[in-house]
């Protein structure tokens, strides 16, 4: 064995374990099972930075009107965000059909390269409630997420809770590749909190207590970059309270997400997301960030290897096999965590798309910044 072939088998070998492990960290996480229904409402300030996103407002607002929880327990605050579309028609027209909705419309105050970040900021300052739960405008609430979450806390008595998001997709390759995508985001997301060691979480559907997000400054520290709104909300809370920070498996408590329409835009958004990755100062998640580009990077090289010279399509056969079969064990056990159907064409192409797919975003995301909501961003 030559030490090409000793070093591509290391990252293997380190992959087929960081899965295992996954697994095993997912499997520890209990379903929340509320003992009875709460007699206490907690109250809630759900904070909702836009901008153009007028093909969405309205589904986002309606699906919180529908939910199994008192009007007058929680307060919606829409953060515009220099939007340039016909946003204030949908929303006022909203507000006039459904007076009882407590929905105030806030301007971002701008003073950070975030917009997002800046968004939450301006709503925390006037939010009425002790809990901030924050979310994206193209996010759709289930029936029972605030139920579920006051249920919870009440239970619980957490400091910062993150849930659980699943992205609605139809059978495109595109969109089916986003919702594979986002759930082995979300496997990765569970995992660390099976583990006791929480590493990432998403901002779509998260909540909080507002006094101790004051109480940390906030996003001081981190609010130079573009993105991070909740990595860095999460290490922080995490380090000044481990045992309050928790992770709530309920599936009917799920918060939807829509797909981005085009490859461009998915492109787009996986360089935000890689915009924050210097930043990052938990051991075991930048680990894992290599394990995973170096299986990324030698499938696609490996590949490149074995049209040009044809020695190598052994070693690229047997690459892909162990990959694929470990990739899919990880969807298929995640699509049942998130009670969620399985499309079995993409379970099988997706995993293909994403290794080259991933090599491109990080090497092209750490040189070039991106470009997100029409605004370009620099790292």
């Amino acid at each position: 064995m030559n030490g090409f072939e000793i070093i591509w088998t290391l990252i293997v070998v380190s992959y087929i374990a960081l899965i295992i492990g996954m697994l095993l960290g997912i499997g520890k996480l209990k379903t929340f099972q509320p003992s009875k229904e709460a007699n206490i409402y907690t109250k809630f300030s759900i904070i909702i930075p836009f901008r153009n996103e007028v093909q969405n407002l309205h589904d986002l607002l309606s699906s919180l009107l529908q939910s199994d929880y008192p009007l007058d327990a929680f307060e919606m605050l829409l953060v515009n965000d220099e939007s340039t579309d016909v946003y204030l028609k949908i929303i006022e027209t909203f507000q006039y059909q459904n007076p009882n909705l407590n929905l105030h419309l806030l301007e971002n105050n701008r003073k950070s390269p975030s917009p997002k970040k800046d968004a939450i900021d301006t709503a925390i300052k006037v939010s009425r409630h002790d809990w901030i739960i924050s979310s994206d405008a193209d996010c759709i609430f289930s029936k029972d997420s605030l139920r579920i979450l006051n249920q919870f806390i009440q239970e619980k008595d957490p400091y910062f809770v993150a849930g659980m998001v699943q992205m609605k997709a139809n059978h495109s390759i595109l969109q089916q590749f986003q919702k594979w995508d986002w759930m082995s985001l979300t496997g990765f997301t569970m995992s660390g909190f099976g583990w006791q060691k929480p590493l990432i979480c998403s901002g779509a559907n998260l909540s909080y207590r507002k006094d101790i997000f004051i109480e940390m400054g906030g996003y001081t520290g981190n609010d130079h970059l573009a993105s991070g709104d909740d990595v860095f909300l999460l290490q922080k809370m995490t380090q000044a309270y481990p045992d309050k920070v928790h992770y709530l498996y309920q599936p009917d408590q799920m918060v939807f997400t829509k797909p981005l329409p085009t490859w461009r835009a998915v492109y787009e958004q996986h360089k935000r997301w890689m915009a924050k990755t210097g930043q990052i100062k938990n051991k075991y998640l930048i680990w894992i960030g290599l394990i995973v580009f170096s299986m990324n990077a030698t499938w696609v090289f490996l590949g490149m290897f074995a049209i040009i010279w044809h020695s190598y399509l052994p070693h690229f056969l047997l690459l892909s096999g162990v990959k694929w079969i470990v990739d899919l064990l990880f969807l298929t056990y995640m699509a049942q965590k998130m009670q969620s159907k399985v499309n079995l064409q993409s379970l099988v192409i997706s995993p293909i798309i994403y290794p080259i797919f991933s090599v491109l975003v990080t090497f092209s995301g750490l040189i070039f910044g991106f470009k997100w909501k029409d605004r370009r961003f620099k790292n």
